[in-house]
């Protein structure tokens, strides 16, 4: 029962849907991390279910394909986009590390954040709409697992800054319990891709290759700004989620393309 307690834990901090069983267990907080890649599931299985439904009404390609790209925002509630903007403001202001970290936790929106976020959404238009069009299934299911396997691992795994909501951390054995649960989850998220991808007719490698670079991408924005900003907190974890899911559209589009 705890850890459904965990997975609804979650499903309501994460995704902007209504949670049939809400619940706080202070104790479960490390699983309910552990659970970033089913919340990742969850909303890939509604994008695609999403993207099968607006094909089906038939509506021009290019409002079919701007409405789809949209839905992963809204499904979370742009709650990422806000770490992202934070840490854009904070990495662009090339100010000391003490003066970044301050920028970080300021909640006042800066103009680098609101360049950083029309530059990310005018990228996700041009590679989204403009060169995919219609973006595999596959694809859409796979994203938002692996962004989300990915900074579960991040915030599991590397120390949080002083003003972090994690720095009171996890105890060694709690860490180890959510890692485990993480890659599982992420693992079946990769075989679930993989069927699709077989089913529709494409490579069963590609969202190997998908995952592949999404993970180096994580990895190398994380690395950037864990040393520019002396830690890992929650906002830098949406900070290399939106990085990597845009890198992650940009391998499809490459993919599709030979």
């Amino acid at each position: 029962m705890k850890i459904v307690t965990a997975f609804f834990m979650a499903w309501g901090y994460f995704l902007a849907l209504p949670c049939p069983y809400k619940k706080w267990d202070e104790h479960q907080r490390h699983y309910m991390l552990g659970f970033l890649p089913a919340v990742g599931i969850v909303a890939g299985d509604l994008w695609c279910v999403w993207s099968l439904f607006l094909q089906y009404i038939g509506l021009p390609i290019y409002i079919e394909s701007i409405a789809t790209l949209t839905f992963i925002f809204f499904i979370s509630g742009f709650f990422h986009l806000d770490g992202f903007m934070d840490t854009c403001d904070a990495l662009l202001s090339r100010r000391d590390m003490a003066e970044r970290q301050r920028i970080l936790k300021d909640s006042t929106v800066g103009a680098f954040s609101v360049i950083s976020v029309v530059l990310l959404i005018a990228w996700w238009i041009v590679i989204f709409v403009i060169s995919l069009k219609r973006a595999p299934l596959w694809g859409l299911f796979l994203i938002p697992v692996i962004s989300r396997t990915m900074s579960a691992i991040w915030v599991l795994t590397l120390k949080p800054i002083g003003h972090s909501q994690y720095r009171d951390g996890f105890t060694r054995a709690q860490r180890k319990n959510a890692l485990i649960m993480t890659v599982f989850l992420a693992i079946a998220g990769i075989v679930i891709a993989m069927i699709i991808a077989a089913l529709s007719g494409a490579a069963f490698y590609l969202p190997v290759v998908l995952t592949i670079g999404m993970v180096i991408a994580s990895g190398a924005c994380i690395v950037h700004a864990t040393g520019q900003l002396g830690g890992m907190s929650g906002d830098i974890s949406g900070f290399s989620l939106c990085m990597s899911e845009l890198l992650g559209i940009l391998i499809v589009a490459l993919l599709i393309q030979f």
